[in-house]
């Protein structure tokens, strides 16, 4: 399931190696469950999906593997008050969180909430000041590049700075 290489690529297959994931929650399924999947065939994917033309691809693109559990959110949901990145926590914890969904930023807060000791967040597109600024104060960049960001929670928080 190889694929040409992307922005998020180099990141994901490195992390998927150091931290030899046996979890992973991902919001949005597509090329990165395939990067996954090349790396581990066998590892544990629960993958969520808000749009149901883009779920029901990703069913057909991995019926082949059990060990993928799409999850396709719907807006009944929101009425049962469960939003889209909250759901993640229904399965935790997680070695690696890849975060390629809809409202990025509050899926990168659970994400951190739901990592295992080892674990590792990675955000794609976060060159998007609206993604990366509100996290910054909350995160340890482990290493960024082109405009993927790999991360675990424990940033710097200053109360009371007189600068």
């Amino acid at each position: 399931m190889a694929s040409s290489i992307k922005s998020h690529e180099t990141l994901l297959r490195k992390y998927m190696q150091l931290v030899k994931p046996e979890r992973i929650i991902e919001w949005g399924p597509g090329e990165s469950t395939e990067i996954m999947l090349d790396e581990d065939p066998d590892v544990k994917i629960i993958s969520i999906e808000h749009d149901t033309a883009w779920y029901n691809k990703a069913v057909e693109r991995f019926k082949d593997y059990p060990n993928v559990g799409l999850k396709l959110y719907d807006r009944a949901m929101e009425k049962k008050k469960c939003k889209y990145p909250y759901w993640a926590f229904k399965w935790a914890p997680y070695d690696l969180a890849f975060i390629d969904g809809r409202r990025r930023v509050e899926c990168a807060i659970v994400a951190m909430q739901c990592l295992s000791d080892k674990g590792v967040a990675i955000l794609h597109d976060a060159g998007r000041r609206v993604y990366r600024k509100p996290l910054d104060p909350f995160i340890q960049v482990l290493e960024e590049e082109d405009s993927t960001l790999a991360f675990r929670p424990g940033g710097y928080i200053s109360i009371g700075d007189s600068e």
